[in-house]
């Protein structure tokens, strides 16, 4: 589920000391071959979908940070590799054919919690964006027309089931979100990205 994201962080100069101290820590360990690279965050677990989520995942070059469609960039990003591939065709499309994509308002990897919860989000291991925020906000329906909501439909049958728009949650609505719906392991994964690459 999408929210709106959380402030950056902002790094103190003990913060930042300490943030230094265990990036080389992390190094040393890496060059030994001790650190697992898949918890060696400061903060870790698994998002809502089953993928990897930490708070360092920009830092180990995991978040594609040049993620953009139409030209508009997704701050923070969105995971490398298959979620950039899925979620920037489910980005150029919606550009395309529901409306155009606007800045601020489109938004990438976000470590946190789902709001109200604490099950970590989908935008924690960068396997979600909003949308247009803005003019579809968290909690509201019917922010789109029927003409629009037919190409979101288009778009989602195209990805067979691997992307879940916030339209179609049960209980509160989150129209700017699309997420990915399947965990790293499912075959469906590949299928998505060579059918996009055709």
């Amino acid at each position: 589920m999408c929210e709106h994201p959380t402030p950056a962080h902002h790094l103190g100069r003990r913060g930042l000391l300490l943030g230094a101290g265990a990036g080389t820590l992390g190094l040393g360990l890496a060059a030994t071959g001790l650190a697992d690279p898949l918890v060696a965050g400061a903060a870790s677990g698994t998002s809502q979908n089953g993928w990897y989520a930490a708070d360092d995942m920009v830092a180990r070059n995991m978040i594609n940070q040049e993620f953009a469609a139409g030209g508009v960039r997704f701050p923070a990003g969105v995971r490398r590799k298959a979620p950039t591939v899925i979620l920037g065709y489910v980005a150029r499309q919606f550009h395309r054919h529901v409306e155009p994509l606007r800045n601020p308002g489109c938004w990438g990897y976000n470590y946190r919690p789902v709001t109200g919860g604490t099950e970590l989000s989908n935008h924690a291991s960068g396997t979600a964006i909003d949308c247009n925020a803005p003019q579809h906000p968290y909690g509201a329906s019917g922010t789109f027309g029927r003409a629009q909501v037919r190409e979101i439909r288009k778009i989602l049958t195209f990805c067979e089931g691997t992307v879940r728009w916030g339209g179609d949650y049960n209980g509160t609505k989150d129209e700017m979100h699309f997420e990915l719906n399947v965990g790293p392991n499912s075959p469906k994964i590949d299928r998505i990205v060579n059918k996009i690459k055709g």
